[in-house]
């Protein structure tokens, strides 16, 4: 059974495991408790988009470590630093310009 604890008082609640949120809503205001939903894993779109974008972020980077390999059998390892770096600057400073935002203030 769940425990409701408020400042050293503990009070055994009900459970609402497996109840919908409406349902468990109405019995926690039909006891004197009022509830609210911090998170609904059903409901959640975000999660998915945040995924989305960590799996992008993962093949950016394996198609880099791909070209940075490569451009290491041709040129020595400060030339490959140095197009890195300076691909990377016209990268973010393209970006800037698409979102209209300084880079140095």
């Amino acid at each position: 059974m769940p425990f409701y604890i408020r400042k050293d008082n503990s009070v055994i609640v009900m459970n609402l495991q497996g109840k919908s949120i409406d349902r468990a809503l109405r019995e926690l205001s039909a006891e004197g408790f009022k509830g609210d939903v911090l998170h609904n894993m059903y409901g959640n779109q975000s999660n998915f988009r945040y995924a989305f974008f960590m799996v992008i972020a993962m093949v950016g980077f394996a198609i880099e470590d791909a070209i940075i390999k490569q451009l290491a059998f041709k040129l020595p390892i400060s030339q490959v630093l140095i197009s890195v770096g300076l691909s990377g600057l016209l990268v973010l400073y393209g970006l800037s310009i698409l979102k209209k935002e300084l880079i140095a203030h």
